[in-house]
């Protein structure tokens, strides 16, 4: 049943662009919005990945108000970036993993193991002055690339 759970989650974001391991979305926050329980001041952005097609994923997030979390595709948490991950709001370089691997792990960057070959990135960007634009604009320099890939790809 959870696994159809977060399949759902990822079709609904792919008619807006949403692509595995490609391009994440920014969901504003309006009467429209898409989960009832987001908060209606700060924009999400979501990120779906696709292991089995890009293999580990580099995830950056620069230094900045930003809350993430990971679930897998059975949507069971297995880690935090940023304010409340490893870079305690001060920029990480974090690497999504595929279960099984037993590959090198790059010099400063934060291993997160999944079970699943399918997760999804939930972050949030709640800037202190509460100016939507200025979270949008936070949220456009995160980065996100395949492992071995350079980061400005």
């Amino acid at each position: 049943m959870l696994r159809r759970a977060i399949e759902a989650v990822m079709q609904q974001f792919e008619p807006f662009g949403a692509r595995p391991n490609k391009v994440g979305i920014i969901m504003p926050q309006d009467p429209e919005q898409q989960f009832s329980i987001a908060n209606p001041d700060t924009p999400y952005v979501i990120g779906f990945f696709d292991l089995n097609q890009a293999g580990p994923m580099a995830v950056e997030v620069p230094e900045g108000p930003y809350m993430g979390t990971l679930d897998n595709h059975h949507m069971e948490w297995f880690g935090d970036m940023s304010t409340i991950g490893s870079g305690k709001g001060m920029g990480e370089k974090d690497l999504l993993m595929p279960p099984g691997y037993d590959g090198d792990i790059l010099d400063g960057y934060t291993p997160h193991y999944s079970q699943t070959r399918k997760l999804i990135l939930l972050m949030r960007v709640a800037v202190p002055t509460g100016h939507y634009d200025e979270a949008v604009a936070l949220a456009r320099k995160l980065k996100v690339y395949a492992l071995g890939n350079d980061a400005s790809a």
